[in-house]
């Protein structure tokens, strides 16, 4: 039926979809989420592990900074599962970090400044090497001179955090987690 006879029988001009022409466009859209959703899943997985990377390059340079503005060692350590004020030198990243005032023992005293700390756990993420604790001199250095690393995994994605001779914190993305 042309335009003028859909005018001759009901007085108007029929306007709007079909259903046919609505199923399609639901159909096509269907095609296009379940196309999009997949991709924009590992988008997100790679960014938490990003986004996880860049705390901790900061909470470094957080670390040196205390340490040559007070003139005295600053630590970066594991955060405590059970106590957010505490370090645990045995301890992974999953549970949070800690950067703080460190005048003796690893531990965070009633004398001892908190100056940074995690946002939140990150259970769903590896941390290697477990027990890894950044301690920096007074010029800011780290005290082991650089070459510690530690690798941040969420499913299949993987970065890896390098504390550089110069005190320089390099990320790198890694194909893979290792093993």
């Amino acid at each position: 039926m042309d335009t003028r006879t859909r005018m001759a029988v009901t007085g108007r001009a029929q306007r709007g979809f079909t259903l046919v022409e609505l199923m399609i466009v639901v159909v096509i859209a269907a095609v296009l989420v379940g196309i999009a959703v997949p991709g924009f899943r590992n988008v997100i997985l790679g960014n938490s592990v990003t986004s996880k990377i860049n705390e901790l390059v900061g909470a470094l340079q957080v670390a040196g900074n205390e340490a040559v503005t007070r003139n005295s060692r600053v630590t970066l350590c594991p955060m405590d599962a059970d106590d957010d004020e505490a370090c645990d030198a045995d301890g992974s990243f999953q549970d949070g970090w800690i950067v703080f005032n460190e005048l003796d023992d690893k531990t965070v005293d009633a004398d001892e400044e908190i100056f940074a700390a995690s946002t939140g756990k990150a259970e769903d993420m590896s941390f290697d090497p477990e027990g890894l604790v950044v301690d920096f001199r007074a010029d800011g250095t780290a005290v082991d001179g650089g070459g510690v690393t530690l690798t941040v995994c969420r499913e299949e994605f993987a970065s890896q955090l390098a504390l550089e001779a110069t005190d320089r914190a390099a990320a790198k993305k890694l194909d893979a987690c290792p093993d």
